[in-house]
């Protein structure tokens, strides 16, 4: 799923090095710049945890079995982490879905509702913080939707 988009060197500043001697260091070049992290594989059905960090997205692939419709919702336990979810389908270089806030200024958690997906197809699901400067644990849920928005996402609220 990272390897599908064009990762572009940035430099970070001061010194004139693009991250010499990290593991990983392509920076994506946007408004901010920051760095993705493969948080490896997810199912329908499961839920993992993760954690943010100031300019990092973690990105986990979801490969869709069978014809469904799905509901992906990110948070933390308090509510309080303020979320931004993008979902990229077969290797798109622009979201496909995406959503800041459940409820605009009341729930600064993410989820996406009602998503048709296809049997084949590959979700890059990318997990970041609000204007990528958020920092603090996450949990991601991909269930199959009941259609209901007004429900909370399975204790991600």
């Amino acid at each position: 799923a990272i390897g599908q988009r064009d990762l572009v060197a940035v430099d970070r500043g001061g010194n004139g090095q693009h991250g010499r001697g990290r593991r990983n260091p392509g920076l994506v070049e946007d408004r901010d710049p920051y760095r993705l992290v493969d948080g490896g594989e997810i199912a329908l059905g499961d839920s993992v945890q993760g954690e943010l960090a100031p300019g990092v997205r973690v990105v986990y692939t979801l490969v869709i079995e069978e014809d469904a419709v799905i509901d992906i919702a990110v948070g933390d336990d308090d509510a309080i982490l303020d979320t931004y979810l993008r979902v990229y389908v077969d290797g798109a270089t622009e979201p496909t879905f995406e959503n800041d806030d459940i409820d605009p200024g009341v729930i600064v958690s993410s989820a996406l509702i009602g998503i048709e997906v296809s049997a084949g197809q590959t979700l890059a699901i990318e997990v970041a913080g609000f204007a990528d400067v958020e920092t603090g644990e996450f949990t991601l849920v991909v269930i199959e939707s009941n259609g209901d928005a007004d429900e909370e996402e399975d204790g991600v609220e």
